[in-house]
């Protein structure tokens, strides 16, 4: 068990590694999708393209109470929230386009407005304004991990 913030420990750790991937688990069930997207998106910028996000969905009770909720959903409920989780995260992270980063600093032009594109996703479960305030990163989504062992968490890992 890590008690310290994996994210920040990530970031931290991108700084003195250079040739091994870096992955964090981050719960669908407790994190709204452009939270998600966004951190990762920062940590695939921090990492130069070794950011994996392990894609869980809680087990207990006590997490969701860490979290100000009562207790967790059932668990196919989770399923079908991760999914739309999922969905939600790459939809945000394809709101900008490779090259909307210019750069100009003689016409001071930093982004090209035209190549941040506005992808409001809603679902069942969740729904998220983009585009993600952070730009595409160098792997545009992170290498995406899940280690369910049930016959739904099979099925979520494809």
């Amino acid at each position: 068990m890590c008690l310290l913030e994996p994210m920040q420990l990530l970031s931290a750790m991108a700084r003195v590694t250079s040739r091994i991937g870096l992955a964090a688990s981050m719960s669908t069930s407790m994190y709204p999708p452009f939270h998600i997207a966004r951190a990762f998106a920062t940590l695939d910028h921090i990492s130069r393209g070794r950011a994996g996000w392990n894609i869980v969905t809680s087990a207990m009770d006590a997490e969701a109470q860490n979290y100000g909720l009562e207790k967790l959903m059932d668990k196919d409920a989770r399923y079908d929230h991760a999914d739309e989780a999922v969905e939600a995260c790459d939809s945000l992270w394809e709101t900008w386009d490779k090259d909307a980063i210019v750069g100009d600093r003689e016409n001071n032009v930093y982004v090209d407005g035209s190549k941040v594109h506005y992808d409001n996703y809603q679902g069942r479960w969740l729904s998220t304004r983009g585009p993600l305030t952070t730009p595409r990163s160098p792997q545009t989504r992170p290498v995406m991990l899940q280690a369910g062992s049930s016959t739904r968490g099979r099925t979520f890992a494809g």
